[in-house]
């Protein structure tokens, strides 16, 4: 019986091994992700919210989520620090936008002491890196693919 599990544990192993590699760069990511493989994309905050950049699309000047009204906890309460206030928000910001970058750190560098401002552009085109599951509950690059975030309809 262990014998008969351990080979249907191998050959589901082998044939879900063999429908990822048939998926690659040139597939869509429905493709990539119906092969049960991770994409991995890069995130951009609004405020202290992350939106991973496969969920954002171009407006004008702007980058904003496609779906751009969350609802965030703007009050948290004292007890398990759980939130008592929410707010609905709609997030957009500038392609290009100013940040302010540490020029000068203390002589035990691990406190900024001089800061500038700079200006800074979103990039709309990124090279994502696809995985698949190993067998020891990690990840496995299997290969990098083109995403260029959408205009918004």
């Amino acid at each position: 019986m262990k014998r008969i599990s351990l080979a249907l544990l191998i050959a589901a192993s082998l044939l879900s091994s063999a429908y990822a590699s048939n998926v690659g760069p040139a597939s869509s990511w429905s493709e990539i992700r119906q092969a049960g493989l991770i994409a991995g994309f890069s995130s951009i905050f609004f405020g202290n919210i992350s939106v991973s950049v496969d969920e954002l699309c171009v407006d004008g000047q702007n980058i904003r989520p496609i779906q751009p009204n969350r609802t965030v906890c703007v009050e948290f309460g004292y007890r398990f620090n759980q939130c008592v206030r929410y707010e609905t928000r709609y997030l957009s910001a500038p392609l290009t936008h100013s940040e302010s970058r540490c020029v000068k750190y203390n002589h035990k560098g691990d406190t900024c002491i001089d800061w500038e401002s700079v200006t800074v552009q979103y990039p709309t085109s990124y090279r994502v890196t696809v995985y698949e599951q190993s067998h020891n509950a990690g990840l496995n690059a299997v290969f990098n693919k083109a995403f260029d975030v959408p205009y918004c309809q």
